[in-house]
């Protein structure tokens, strides 16, 4: 299926694919956050485009380890439409 579907990714430049790593665990404290952070910073570091969602709605964390303050977040995606943009 792959081999079909490249001529048509040529055609509108994207014959790059896109990877996705998760991280989840059901259990809370045991470090998800943390491992995706320096996953992220690893890859990053090798030259990848990386895209950190912390799909915890009730208590995301992420942003706080990172010290940044995002102006949207998953609740403003969900509820009301926005794109998500890079």
């Amino acid at each position: 299926m792959e081999r079909q579907a490249l001529p048509l990714k040529i055609l509108e430049g994207k014959e790059r694919s896109t990877g996705y790593i998760s991280v989840a665990s059901g259990k809370g404290g045991v470090g998800k956050t943390l491992i995706t952070i320096n996953m992220g910073r690893i890859m990053y570091s090798r030259g990848k485009r990386v895209l950190l969602i912390d799909g915890d709605l009730g208590l995301s964390n992420i942003h706080l380890m990172l010290g940044i303050t995002p102006p949207k977040n998953l609740y403003h995606f969900f509820l009301e439409m926005l794109p998500l943009r890079i």
